[in-house]
């Protein structure tokens, strides 16, 4: 039986040129998209764990892609709070002042009352807070 060597390639976005994957192929696999740049086995095995990537003039360079906006954040922490709502309930306790406030703080971001926090306040540690 004869070893088949693979190669590795990354995919990125012609308008970004951000990495939409990472691929190992056998070595005899023809890869004739544009979209496909061929990497070490070195680079794909370090970038395919980080957050990001993109590929830059011939390179792989690690990416941070950017934070999503302060509304989808607070929509994002409001949706994991209301997932715990039915076992808070359920135990018979209820949210907690810091909690009331907290909760307060992210409908006036995500209602666009607030429009001067560049970040989210601090989330209370337990519920019942």
């Amino acid at each position: 039986m004869t070893e088949t060597r693979n190669r590795y390639f990354v995919c990125s976005s012609p308008e970004t040129n951000i990495v939409q994957g990472f691929y190992s192929v056998p070595s005899s696999a023809p890869v004739t998209n544009p979209d496909f740049h061929e990497i070490t086995q070195d680079d794909y095995e370090h970038y395919l764990t980080q957050p990001g990537a993109i590929w830059k003039d011939g390179s792989l360079l690690a990416y941070t892609p950017p934070a999503p906006p302060l509304a989808e954040q607070a929509q994002d922490a409001l949706s994991r709070i209301q997932a715990q709502i039915p076992s808070l309930f359920v135990m018979g306790q209820q949210f907690g002042e810091k909690t009331k406030a907290y909760i307060s703080a992210l409908n006036a971001i995500i209602d666009g009352i607030d429009t001067t926090s560049a970040a989210l306040p601090a989330q209370p540690e337990k519920l019942t807070d």
